[in-house]
């Protein structure tokens, strides 16, 4: 009877260990992401440029298997329409009258950058998979939900991230909105 009992408790034992040993690997591929750099600006890291953008209202982090089997750390920042207020580009700005109208125009739309991280096999580097905006909510006129990305194929988003820059795109996005 003593020796079932020791075999229980080490099977027991052996099933948590692994569980925590599986759980740690999720865990080091998202923490190589967020402490490693990009080629962009190796002087600062992934996680310190993500989450020190002004422009995101809080920021969220998860850790999936694709379809082709990569192991990708998703970064994924909703944006924060009242930082754009005062915001300027190609010579124009958004007032708080704008920002305003723009915000009712957009208020059933979530917009939200993502960035999306594959890493190596190894699990000791990364790239940059997906970078882009993630549009979500209802259709304006027919109410059917949709949902619109917008690859940032040229990286100007992720530039405009690591640079403290507001998104032109969401820029443009609220500008134009204003303008109705």
């Amino acid at each position: 009877m003593r020796g079932k009992f020791q075999a229980t408790i080490i099977v027991v034992f052996v099933g948590i260990l692994a569980l925590l040993m599986s759980g740690c690997g999720q865990d080091d591929v998202e923490t190589t992401v967020r402490k490693g750099t990009l080629q962009l600006d190796p002087s600062v890291t992934v996680e310190d440029a993500l989450q020190g953008y002004q422009y995101f209202r809080r920021s969220s982090w998860k850790t999936f298997t694709d379809p082709q089997g990569r192991q990708i750390v998703e970064f994924s920042g909703p944006i924060h329409y009242d930082a754009f207020q005062g915001t300027r580009w190609m010579g124009m700005e958004i007032t708080a009258e704008q920002l305003a109208v723009a915000k009712k125009y957009f208020q059933d739309t979530r917009m939200e950058y993502v960035a999306q991280f594959a890493v190596s096999k190894d699990g000791k580097t990364f790239n940059l998979h997906f970078s882009g905006l993630q549009l979500s909510g209802p259709h304006r006129e027919t109410g059917q939900p949709i949902q619109q990305h917008l690859p940032d194929d040229d990286y100007s988003m992720i530039r405009s991230v690591y640079s403290n820059q507001p998104l032109e795109t969401v820029w443009a996005f609220l500008y134009s909105a204003a303008s109705e």
